[in-house]
């Protein structure tokens, strides 16, 4: 447990490999979300990304996928970042979390993505929440379609937003959900 607290500690750019190197090596059942969601909600955009390239390479780890799925929320809140580097790396960190998660596990995502579609959030947020879910159509399209009856009151209430970008994202996502 030290060697982990150690590792978040000292998590740049540069050690990302090795720490996720050590969770593969000394098991994932250690890692803290809430730890980890603080990193990427960091004020220092060297740590938020470092958090969120440390996502990226915990989804390749197979014990990992369950401590990284909660972080989704965090990753997503930096997508209006005033950090051009930061909201980037967003959407690469959120659907490589949704690319990675178990088919049978996509459900657990919905609630994450779900609380960053109200019109309180910024639009940016919205639309990559809204992408995220357009994504699960390519790792998933069996379990999409049995949570549709979730996701479709989700969606229709951003069809009506007064941004454009998040008004086009509703309608390609249910467009692709009906196929699944």
């Amino acid at each position: 447990m030290s060697a982990f607290n150690a590792a978040f500690d000292k998590l740049s750019l540069g050690e990302v490999p090795d720490f996720a190197a050590l969770v593969a090596k000394n098991g994932a059942h250690n890692l803290e979300t809430t730890k980890l969601c603080s990193l990427i909600e960091d004020k220092d955009e060297k740590i938020a990304k470092a958090a969120m390239n440390a996502v990226i390479a915990l989804m390749a780890v197979p014990d990992a996928e369950a401590y990284v799925v909660p972080t989704i929320g965090s990753i997503l809140s930096r997508a209006a970042d005033r950090d051009a580097s930061v909201r980037e790396l967003v959407p690469t960190a959120a659907f490589a979390v949704v690319d990675g998660v178990n088919p049978f596990a996509l459900k657990s995502l919905l609630p994450f993505i779900f609380s960053k579609l109200p019109v309180e959030q910024k639009w940016q947020i919205r639309e990559v929440a809204l992408n995220c879910i357009t994504r699960m159509n390519k790792v998933a399209p069996r379990q999409l379609g049995n949570a549709l009856p979730e996701i479709v009151p989700e969606v229709t209430a951003c069809m009506w937003d007064t941004k454009k970008q998040v008004k086009v994202s509703p309608r390609i996502s249910k467009t692709k959900q009906s196929k699944a």
